[in-house]
Parts: structure tokens; sequence; C-alpha cells
């Protein structure tokens, strides 16, 4: 009987191996890289920026946030009237990277987290990327300089900790880099908003229809402890309106709210020298107040803002003396008087009801509103604020036109009026409503509402 003789040991791998070789190989070194990738961009910190930064804006998830925005009625209705930003900022970031930008490509180049700040007049971002982008600053950046801060185009950049930091302004960088880092906001579809100046405060913004907001302003607000009555109850549409529970809480919020207006420091300086010719009882003795600054009078050689106000009590208010330059008047059967100021244009006005003071800055303003007050719910607060932006907008373009044909703006004329003001305030047009309600605790107060509500939708 013979013994089979063994034949040479076959090399080849088994069939399965072969064919599955290939797709293991990529799945691992794919499953390794989003590893790699999540683990870059894991951090309780968002960025860092500069330690004297005037304001700073924080995003948890900014492509998640982005994504919200674009689904929001606010993005649908500047959509429809042309007016959204994106554009502008997309076309920049494309000229600058050579990307256009989308969420996904956001996230998979800078990732997730992302700061956003002003200081010195310089403005910046920080982010903390993933493996893509370190991958092709190590092998196709330049070598940074002695401060550790490269060159892309027009941009400077640097990194520390794992953060990047980049700006137009080399010393913004450098500045960021010696900074603090920014804790990252829990929220996914917000953006957190602190500011240093007067009054300083934070806001939350989220990416949702109306785009709700919440915050704190450091504004010392008497507390009213009751409901305002007054919200929504003039009868006549205004630029920006103030609710308070008494006179001298709408100080504050009004000088804050029309400095951040456009043209809002000349309406600011008209209205306080207005108000300084108040009489002093009228403005403490406890009544709920509010204020409404309803256009700006072009006609003349100077502008003057219109404004009427209103003061409410429960109880009866004791009759107010005119001043003795003053002459009797009467509107829609309510008693009260007229000092002239600057002739027809201003004049300071004031009717009562026993319960009610009507205050005007024109004597035509009177008989559209004095004892015509409308009905309305009450609101929770000690503190309202609404702004209609297309009103806002529109005054603003006619004041910002008449001062460039004056050339009155520092280094515009009516063209650069047309070509970078004009833009920017059009944007403002389809936003709809700002409306804010907040409680006071005597130093601050805490308010929330919408920055953009649809008047469509309000109730």
């Amino acid at each position: 009987m013979t013994e089979a003789v063994a034949g040479p040991r076959s090399n080849r791998r088994p069939g399965w191996m072969r064919r599955w070789a290939l797709p293991v190989v990529v799945a691992v070194t794919i499953a390794t890289a989003w590893g790699a990738d999540r683990f870059l961009t894991r951090s309780p910190m968002a960025g860092i920026v500069p330690g004297d930064a005037e304001w700073i804006a924080v995003a948890g998830d900014f492509p998640a946030f982005w994504r919200a925005l674009e689904a929001s009625d606010v993005r649908s209705r500047m959509a429809r009237a042309g007016k959204f930003p994106q554009g502008e900022w997309m076309r920049g970031v494309r000229d600058a990277f050579g990307i256009r930008p989308t969420p996904s490509r956001w996230r998979n180049w800078l990732g997730p987290g992302l700061v956003c700040a002003r200081a010195r007049g310089a403005v910046g971002i920080s982010a903390r990327p993933g493996l893509l982008l370190r991958t092709c600053v190590f092998l196709f950046a330049p070598p940074p300089d002695a401060h550790g801060i490269r060159t892309h185009g027009d941009w400077s950049y640097a990194w520390r900790d794992g953060f990047l930091v980049a700006s137009r302004s080399p010393s913004y960088v450098t500045s960021a880099l010696r900074g603090d880092p920014v804790d990252r906001p829990a929220e996914k579809v917000a953006i957190d908003i602190r500011w240093t100046g007067a009054p300083p405060g934070e806001v939350t913004i989220r990416a949702a229809d109306g785009l709700p907001v919440r915050g704190k302003i450091e504004l010392e607000v008497p507390p009213l402890g009751a409901p305002l009555t007054l919200v929504d109850a003039f009868p006549v549409p205004a630029i920006a309106a103030v609710y308070g529970s008494n006179a001298e809480a709408l100080a504050p919020v009004t000088d804050a709210l029309i400095a951040w207006l456009p043209g809002g420091e000349f309406v600011r300086d008209i209205l306080l020298d207005t108000v300084g010719i108040l009489p002093e009882e009228s403005l403490g003795d406890g009544s709920e107040s509010a204020f409404a600054w309803i256009s700006v009078d072009l006609a003349g050689n100077v502008p003057i803002p219109e404004w009427i106000a209103l003061q409410r009590r429960t109880t009866a208010m004791a009759r107010l003396a005119p001043p003795a330059e003053a002459v009797s008047f009467e509107w829609n059967g309510l008693s009260g008087w007229v000092l002239p100021w600057v002739g027809e244009r201003l004049s300071f006005c004031m009717a009562e009801d026993g319960t009610h003071r009507y205050w005007a800055g024109r004597e035509g303003q009177m008989p559209e509103w004095a004892g015509r007050l409308r009905e309305t719910p009450a609101v929770d607060g000690d503190i309202a604020v609404e702004i209609s932006w297309d009103k806002a907008a529109l005054a603003a373009l006619q004041l910002v036109r008449w001062a460039g044909a004056r050339e009155l703006i520092e280094r515009r004329n009516s063209e650069d009026v047309e070509r970078e003001l004009v833009p920017r305030l059009e944007l403002l047009l389809p936003l709809g409503a700002l409306r804010l309600s907040g409680r006071s605790d005597g130093t601050s107060v805490r308010f929330d509402g919408h920055l953009a509500m649809n008047p469509g939708n309000e109730s």
C-alpha cells in the first residue's frame, strides 16, 4: 500500500478574506478617523477670546443653530424679502478659504463650537477643529512666526490648547492667545451673547420662530410688584415703546434703547432736553408710565423726534399746575395746556382726565390719541419694550439719507450712505417686531420675549 504524498502548502488566503480585507481596512480607518475627530473636537470649552472683549457670542453647536435658523420663519421672511444677510458672509468665507460654507462643512472643518468676539475694534473667531483641518494645517500651512501666528490671505490664525483663533487683525489673535477659555453652552440651537458696555448684560437667542430670547441686563428699575396695564395701549403706531412701573423706571431703559437704535444718539439728546422741562412732581408720583417714539420730523433744518408719553394711576391724580408760559388747551374733551418751544414743530403738551396724563412733543399729535387708549390685557413685568423693525428701519433710512445729503456723517456722502448704510438698514424691514418684558430685583432686570416676532402671530 503506497502512502499519499502531501503536496506543497498553498499560500493563498481564503476567499472570504480576500473579499473583505479592503472593506474592513477602510471601515477601521474611517472609524478611527471619526473617533479621533470626535476626541479632538470634544471639550467643555467653546473657544478662547481676548480678556478685554467688548462682547462675546458663543454657540455650543453652531451647525445645529444654523440649521434651526434656516428652518425658522425669520429666515423665510427675510428670504422672501431678498434681505437675508447670509449670502454676504458666505461669499466672504468662500473668498477667504475657497470653500462655500454649509452646516455640515462647518462641522467637518471647524467642529461644533464657535466663539465670536470683538476687542479693541477688531473681530475674531475661535473654534476647536477636528482631524480634517488639523491635517491640512500640518501638511500645507506655512510655518508660524515667532509669536506662533500663521497667515492665510488677509487672515491671521494661531493655536492654543487645541483651539484655533482667527481674525483679520493679528493683534486680536495675539491678545486672544493670552485670553481665557469660554464655556460651551448646554443648549444646542442657541447662541449666548454677553457684553460689557453700559449697561452690561447677557442674552440667549434660540433659533426658532420669532427668535425667542431670555437674558439679564444691569439696570436699576424700581420693582412694581403688579402687572403692567399700558402695554399696547397707544392707539397710534410707534417706532419703539417702553412701558414701566413709573416714570423713573423708564429713564434708564429709554436711554439704553434709543442709544442702540440707528440715529439714536441724536434722538436721545433731544428727548433728554425735552424731558428736562417736565415738572418734577410728575416724574416721581408712582404712576405707571409709557413712552413711545413715533417718528422723526425732517421738514426743517434740524431733525426733531416726535414722541408721546402716558401716565396712569388707579387712584385719582392731583391736577398738574401748568408752567407760567403755557397756554390752556383742550383735546377730545380733556383739558390741558401747551408750552411752545420751537414753533409748531416742537411744543410741550399735556392733558389729563383724573387717572391719566397724556403727553406729546407736538400739539398736532394730541387729538389722535388723548383719551382714546386701547383696552389691552395686562403684562406680567416691571418693564416692557417693543420695537417695530420696519418703522425703525424706515425712520433710520430717512435720517441717514437726510444727513448724507448734507454731508453730516463723518467720511460719508450720499453715495456712501446708499452703498454702505442703506443695505444694512434694509435688513431690518422683514424682521417684524421685538417684544420683551422683564422683572426687576432693583439692580438688574431679567427679561424674555422675542426679537423678531411675525406680526401675524402676535396675540
